[in-house]
């Protein structure tokens, strides 16, 4: 069984799922990362890379992580002045840290067989290259709406596979994994009134929509799309 190794760039897929009112994903972000990556080899190590501005916009995110083993790298984060005259965090080093990570881990003798990398961020493209021509194998998971065309396309140039967390997340049945102590009733009453029941956006459900071909794996809508429809519909 191949080993793997789990890289989460906390910041972007914060920001994506909750952009994206992925509210049960976020919560449960951890168990859903974790159980995909057994299932596709043997799970070594699981980091999350933040910074000293990292806000968690969900309570539980964090706690997820943590309960599922993950491990918090922490990097620093820009001041400057802001309109008001105060200081505020601007710009941070979570990616350089991230991706200075990744290399130095490929001359390590323990080094993961696959890097299983979460991000939807295009500069994830630099350290891909040099994953490759160490010959490791990479799957890159992001958020399906902000996920990066360029990385999209990156990704099936080098032959790495590329993954909606939307629809992998559809491999845990999440929805109990959330200790009810921890939820407020208000919070989880609202949830149920407004979230649809189906973890799949509507977007990703429409081949007219290019969130559908990108949840899929694809940079742009193919030019075969009608013929791949078509298939698609008769092996159903």
């Amino acid at each position: 069984m191949k080993s793997i190794g789990l890289y989460v760039d906390g910041p972007n897929i914060e920001r994506g799922l909750y952009e994206a009112k992925e509210t049960a994903i976020l919560q449960n972000i951890g168990n859903i990362l974790k159980e995909y990556a057994s299932l596709n080899g043997d799970l070594i190590e699981s980091f999350v890379f933040i910074d000293e501005d990292t806000q968690w916009r969900e309570e539980t995110t964090k706690m997820n992580y943590e309960v599922n083993g993950f491990k918090f790298i922490e990097s620093k984060a820009f001041k400057y002045f802001n309109a008001g005259g105060g200081y505020a965090y601007g710009k941070s080093l979570t990616d350089p840290a991230m991706y200075c990570f990744l290399i130095d881990r490929l001359h390590d003798e323990d080094c993961p067989d696959i890097f299983m990398i979460i991000t939807g961020d295009k500069d994830i493209t630099v350290p891909l290259e040099y994953i490759k021509a160490h010959e490791k194998e990479v799957m890159v998971i992001g958020e399906s709406s902000t996920m990066s065309g360029y990385l999209i396309s990156k990704c099936n140039e080098l032959g790495y596979r590329c993954h909606s967390l939307q629809l992998i997340s559809h491999v845990s049945d999440f929805k109990n994994m959330i200790p009810e102590t921890i939820i407020r009733p208000e919070v989880k009453k609202r949830n149920e009134e407004k979230r649809p029941k189906s973890k799949v956006r509507p977007n990703q459900l429409n081949p007219n929509n290019i969130a559908y071909w990108r949840s899929r794996g694809f940079s742009e809508r193919p030019e075969d799309w009608e013929e791949r429809l078509r298939k698609e519909r008769n092996d159903q």
